[in-house]
């Protein structure tokens, strides 16, 4: 809050910046617009609003119930100024008949005189499609890990929360976030740590990612207190590593290539990665088998093991972000994982234009 008055600017000339280069700017807030006791400090959402003199379409998540109640409750706390803005709402991941919705539509719009513009319905995957489930934690960063997926012809990618969302996944992504330990006690208190750790027992393919490669090792410590009160948090000790919290952040953009001679990404060994690492503490790896080898670090040769594999070869671990930005790598693992389910037969990956790094921290 204190910074506030010292950054509007810089996002204000960002957003000019943004203007000029591109026909449309999608602004995406951060949590509710209507946070009463956060407003004050607002740098986010309806601030930015307002300077870009934009439209805002107000989203909701009905798998977390209450969805028409937010709503409602939402555009009561906004101020006058900021609620004229709200032209739409947007529900998201309906299960089942969207019609049984219509009712609260009709009320919805009778209580605030707002549209909904679209209703985001799962759609149920065929037999040939994958479907990719990705663990939707609190504090989630780096999405562009995982977009080249979801862009796939034949392939489904979701966001879950729930145990029982896994049970149709042909493979489970524990993504990167801002604090490895926090979420690592969400995933228990969600029930999802467990039935990650069942589908890894059951031989499902489980790839982590950054924070996530952290979660599926035996522990993470902290002894400084950088992200957690607590010196040592279990972790799903699905892959044998042990990472050591640190003030100091790794951040580098990495070449390498895949070395897995099994498991997951077996079909793509040798192949070429560019890849980016942002994240916090160390890992000590006591598994034989390493996934990848870093051979450029922001423009200097190196000969750097990257990542875990367990010991059956289906959890992998890695702090590479942007690996499936590489249309080869990304192909090779679809094809791996389609062969592990009947009838399943993706097409040949898309060329994508190359990722570029996002600020997150993992």
């Amino acid at each position: 809050m204190r910074l506030r008055d010292a950054l509007l600017p810089v996002v204000a000339a960002s957003l000019e910046r943004l203007r000029r280069a591109y026909d449309v700017v999608l602004i995406e807030g951060a949590g509710s617009p209507a946070e009463i006791n956060l407003r004050a400090g607002d740098l986010v959402d309806m601030t930015v609003a307002h300077l870009a003199e934009a439209p805002v379409l107000l989203v909701g998540d009905i798998d977390r119930g209450g969805v028409f109640a937010a709503f409602v409750g939402a555009l009561a706390l906004l101020p006058a100024e900021d609620r004229a803005r709200v032209v739409g709402f947007v529900v998201n991941t309906v299960r089942g008949d969207p019609a049984r919705l219509a009712p609260g539509f009709a009320e919805l719009e009778a209580r605030t005189g707002v549209d909904s513009l679209s209703l985001g319905a799962l759609e149920r995957p065929g037999p040939a499609r994958l479907e990719i489930a990705v663990a939707r934690l609190p504090r989630i960063a780096n999405f562009d890990d995982f977009e080249p997926l979801a862009r796939e012809p034949g392939v489904r990618v979701r966001l879950v929360a729930r145990p029982g969302a896994l049970a149709e996944a042909d493979a489970v992504v524990l993504p990167g976030s801002r604090n490895t330990a926090e979420d690592l006690g969400w995933l228990r208190a969600t029930g999802l740590a467990d039935a990650i750790v069942a589908a890894a027992r059951a031989g499902r393919p489980v790839l982590g990612i950054c924070g996530g490669f952290q979660r599926l090792g035996r522990e993470v410590r902290d002894p400084d207190g950088v992200e957690s009160a607590s010196p040592v948090t279990p972790g799903l000790a699905r892959v044998d590593v042990v990472t050591v919290m640190a003030r100091e952040k790794t951040t580098a953009r990495v070449r390498g290539r895949v070395t897995a001679a099994a498991g997951l990404f077996a079909d793509a060994a040798g192949l070429a990665v560019q890849a980016y690492e942002i994240h916090g503490g160390r890992t000590a790896v006591a598994e034989p088998r390493r996934p990848f080898v870093i051979v450029e670090r922001q423009g200097r040769r190196v000969e750097e093991p990257d990542g875990a594999v367990s010991g059956v070869g289906n959890v992998v671990g890695t702090y590479l972000h942007g690996l499936f930005a590489t249309d080869a790598p990304r192909g090779a693992w679809l094809h791996r994982l389609a062969r592990a389910r009947r009838g399943a037969n993706p097409a040949r990956p898309r060329r994508l234009r190359a990722s570029t790094p996002r600020s997150g921290a993992c």
